[in-house]
């Protein structure tokens, strides 16, 4: 049986009825697959069915090897319960940049660090052939990990294509995809011990 961690959630705001209301509603949709997701607009299966459930784990695979890279440590959190600017999120997986750099990890491009933010909503878009819908979510996290952001769409463009041009001969790499299935198929035992891979 899953369940959703409050951690990330202020102590202040645990007794908030819409965070118990979001708590049930996504271990109802996590023990029972054929049911909504509880934020139907930021996912991108209306279940939670083995194809989603690895897509979940190769996004987070793409963002793990790029830290990985960096020397960054990284921690995998999920199914939890995300709390910004008021709001509750469900995320039924995550993976939190513990802001400490390995020994000996030297000066970091900040394509680098883009590609580690990026690289996994970027990287499940060039395995399957679609949009994944945590995009969106992943740039906000750029902006506030890294106080930046692009200042117009066409810089915002332009970088997504640098960043993903830049995936795109990662992929040339056999050990580098070896590495990205490896993680994944770690992540989606992790994450969901019921799936047989």
């Amino acid at each position: 049986m899953h369940t959703v961690s409050i951690e990330q959630v202020p102590p202040e705001f645990r007794d908030d009825p819409r965070l118990r209301i979001l708590v049930a509603n996504s271990e109802r949709w996590l023990n029972h697959p054929e049911l909504c997701p509880p934020n139907s607009a930021e996912h991108p299966a209306s279940r939670l069915d083995e194809r989603l459930k690895y897509r979940i784990a190769a996004h987070e695979s793409g963002h793990f090897v790029y830290f990985q890279r960096m020397g960054w440590k990284t921690k995998l959190v999920g199914p939890e319960i995300a709390f910004r600017n008021n709001q509750f999120y469900f995320q039924p997986a995550g993976l939190v940049p513990l802001n400490e750099v390995e020994d000996g990890a030297g000066k970091i491009d900040k394509f680098d660090v883009l590609k580690a933010f990026l690289g996994g909503p970027i990287l499940v878009e060039l395995l399957t052939g679609e949009p994944d819908a945590f995009l969106k979510g992943d740039i906000e996290n750029v902006k506030r990990w890294l106080g930046v952001g692009p200042a117009d769409v066409f810089e915002y463009a332009d970088l997504l294509l640098e960043v993903t041009s830049r995936i795109i001969d990662d992929l040339q790499d056999p050990a580098f995809v070896k590495q990205i299935q490896k993680t994944m198929h770690e992540f989606a035992r992790q994450l969901y011990p019921e799936l047989n891979n």
